[in-house]
């Protein structure tokens, strides 16, 4: 028997398919130019073609894919321009975000910020990477929650999921996950000290290093899957 959805999990469906579909057009498992068709989708995810349309329209508007009318729907992913406009939103997003919290950070949440560091640098002494850049979004999410903006926390929250899906963590190194720990300790410094221009300058020297891994992590991960392209086509 065909399983049906209400309307509220039809809505949850899709945005659950399009973070995945979403994924792989970031990741390159969808190149740019591919076509992505329907009726694999349907059957991969057990859905009927109305979803699909939904998650179809949702990355049409992100510009993750473009319709060509009678012809279906292609990826475009993503460029390095775009990597560069995000960390510029994000930078701008995350000022405003530390400029209230640095004022309104508590004891506790300080502390919580001291130990999420602490423990990001055991594990990138022992080579955890996933569990390291897992302690980063930590990290930011105590700030985000300590300026107590429900608004700026979800305008951030979804370019930070762009993020979290381009960086893969099989190719960061113990260099990358140390200079993380080093950056944040500036930016703690400064919200202890309660200087908002140092903490904002802590901030945006973090986000600038961060966009040089992403984009080192970027053109790798995009190296290796060419690579493996070519060996599929070869054999």
């Amino acid at each position: 028997m065909k399983q049906t959805y209400c309307r509220k999990e039809e809505k949850s469906l899709t945005s659950v398919i399009t973070s995945a579909v979403r994924k792989k057009i970031l990741l390159g498992e969808y190149p740019a130019g591919e076509k992505i068709k329907e009726i694999n989708l349907c059957r991969e995810f057990n859905v009927s073609r109305t979803p699909i349309r939904d998650v179809f329209r949702n990355l049409e508007k992100e510009g993750l894919i473009k319709h060509i009318p009678n012809r279906g729907c292609y990826a475009v992913g993503m460029r390095y321009k775009d990597i560069e406009d995000l960390f510029e939103i994000r930078i701008v997003l995350e000022c405003m975000i530390v400029e209230k919290a640095i004022f309104l950070m508590k004891k506790d949440m300080l502390n919580r910020l001291i130990y999420t560091n602490d423990r990001a640098y055991d594990l990138a002494c022992k080579g955890d990477y996933p569990k390291v850049l897992e302690l980063d979004r930590d990290f930011h999410s105590i700030i985000y929650e300590a300026a107590g903006s429900r608004m700026l926390a979800q305008s951030i929250s979804r370019y930070s999921e762009y993020m979290d899906t381009i960086r893969k963590t099989d190719f960061y190194s113990r260099d990358f996950g140390l200079e993380v720990v080093a950056e944040h300790k500036l930016i703690i410094d400064a919200l202890i000290r309660k200087d908002c221009d140092r903490c904002k300058s802590a901030v945006i020297h973090h986000l600038e290093k961060s966009l040089e891994r992403v984009k080192t992590v970027y053109v790798m991960g995009r190296e290796e899957a060419g690579s493996e392209s070519k060996g599929t086509k070869t054999a």
